[in-house]
């Protein structure tokens, strides 16, 4: 009797001890579960803070991909033109225009990725667009057919085409770089050489329009809707509230100015005595520079969060970024002497009426 209790009690202890592994088991399952959960929600949460275009490699497979498209597209065309049937204006008009299109696509790439390419990707980047550009207005003049000879009246001397005029990349400062070719982009809405006027932009279903503010003197603008990169150039006295900028901003040779911009991009060349007021998501870049002052964005509009939202700027580390600024020309440890925080009891806020 004592043998059979002594089994049925070692049986019990088994199976008591069995139901507790497997108790164990199921819990330690759940924690390593628990864990792998975990690090995919942290990729995750990662992955929603990066920009996805700050990807060097995927840039350059994108931009060989539209370079190779245009050389490819001129070859097809110079051959057309130089063949027994030769090629039609309208033809050839056609294919030059496609091939600009997808060098302004090029440019776009280069300056979106700007933020994180090396100076030489930059450099060697805004050549291949120039030295494309600069072959499709050859071919417009070279590759355009030419007109039989025939007796007759004297006719009218014909303007000779305009060719856009490519500048020619000598070594640049690194704030110039991802700009300078902007301009040939056709995209970009210009106001210039105005003085004493108030300037309100809106076009709310170009979010991709580029602006350029060139030589104002004693202004106000007022911007109220997304862009996709703005350029200030030799402003004076000006007072310049900009919404969201889902490109770059760049300002050179600018004076006691106070600018309120949301962007992806700050860089500021050649500037003196000027208060900006930023929502960023990278660092100010300044170069060549003085008395200048950060403040936190304080501009205020109904349709801004929206616009911020769809523009990409919604990040956190935008909100803190304007006061991490990097000046170029400042290479010592200590706090560069061109730039400074502008105090709290002098800053102030705006709010634009839609």
């Amino acid at each position: 009797m004592g043998d059979l209790v002594r089994e049925y009690r070692e049986s019990e202890d088994i199976t008591d001890a069995l139901r507790k592994k497997k108790i164990k088991d199921a819990q330690w399952k759940e924690k390593l579960d628990s864990r792998k959960r975990d690090k995919v929600e942290r990729e995750k949460e990662k992955m929603s803070y990066r920009d996805p275009t700050e990807n060097i490699d995927a840039y350059h497979k994108r931009f060989r991909d539209l370079q190779k498209k245009v050389e490819f597209g001129m070859i097809e065309t110079e051959d057309l033109a130089n063949g027994d049937d030769g090629i039609e204006r309208t033809e050839l008009k056609r294919r030059l225009d496609s091939l600009k299109e997808i060098v302004d696509l090029m440019q776009k790439e280069l300056t979106s990725a700007t933020m994180y390419l090396p100076d030489y990707d930059v450099q060697s980047g805004s050549t291949k667009i120039a030295k494309c550009t600069s072959d499709i207005e050859s071919a417009r003049l070279n590759l355009a057919p030419r007109k039989k000879f025939a007796f007759g009246a004297k006719k009218k001397k014909q303007s000779q085409p305009v060719v856009e005029e490519i500048p020619v990349l000598q070594p640049v400062r690194a704030a110039e770089k991802f700009l300078e070719q902007m301009t040939l982009d056709g995209n970009e809405l210009v106001f210039q050489e105005e003085a004493n006027k108030t300037i309100v932009v809106e076009d709310k279903n170009k979010t991709d329009q580029d602006v350029r503010f060139s030589k104002l003197t004693n202004c106000i603008v007022e911007l109220k809707h997304q862009t996709g990169a703005v350029r200030f150039l030799g402003l004076d006295n000006c007072k310049l509230y900009i919404g969201p900028v889902a490109g770059s901003c760049f300002f050179e040779n600018c004076t006691n100015c106070v600018f309120m911009i949301a962007s992806r991009q700050i860089r500021i060349h050649d500037t003196t005595s000027c208060d900006f007021y930023l929502h960023v998501l990278s660092r100010p870049i300044i170069e060549h520079c003085s008395n200048l002052k950060f403040a936190p964005y304080a501009l205020s509009y109904a349709s801004l969060e929206t616009q911020l939202r769809d523009a990409g700027l919604e990040a956190d580390r935008a909100a803190d970024m304007w006061k991490d600024v990097d000046d170029f020309r400042w290479l010592k440890h200590q706090q560069s002497p061109n730039w400074s925080m502008l105090p709290q009891d002098q800053r102030v806020a705006h709010a634009l009426i839609e």
